[in-house]
């Protein structure tokens, strides 16, 4: 991560981030996104760990035991479906901003292009290697 980046988590962490600014790609960084991140994969570790001593218990001393996954995947089903609704309306939000910026000026969207044809053919990287 480039040093920019970490200023900006850090403004944002103490609340001083600009209105309208993108945090694409810092959630990890920013400390309200990363806690919930971390709390939904702790919660999820929780219930599959409570699944599994469940059926350590259930099956007392018995010499051929198996776990059952889909008991697991019943139990972190609802992590699952919480994490995915929060990625989707991430989504939505990306996809909102993308919008804008396409119906945004045609010197904003014609910038990059410009300087692609602009830019000069010693000025290009090269792979040495």
């Amino acid at each position: 991560m480039q040093l920019r980046d970490e200023i900006l988590a850090d403004r944002i962490n103490v609340g001083k981030g600009k209105p309208g600014t993108c945090i694409r790609g810092l959630e990890s960084k920013i400390e309200v996104t990363a806690l919930k991140k971390l709390s939904l994969r702790m919660t999820g570790i929780e219930e599959v760990l409570v699944e599994q001593e469940r059926q350590w218990d259930e099956a007392g001393d018995a010499v051929h035991f198996f776990y059952d996954f889909p008991s697991f995947a019943y139990v972190y089903g609802p992590v699952a479906e919480e994490a995915l609704t929060h990625a989707q309306e991430v989504a939505r939000e990306d996809r909102s901003e993308a919008g804008k910026i396409l119906k945004s000026s045609t010197m904003f969207r014609a910038k990059g292009a410009i300087a692609i044809i602009k830019r000069s053919r010693f000025t290009r990287r090269r792979s040495w290697a």
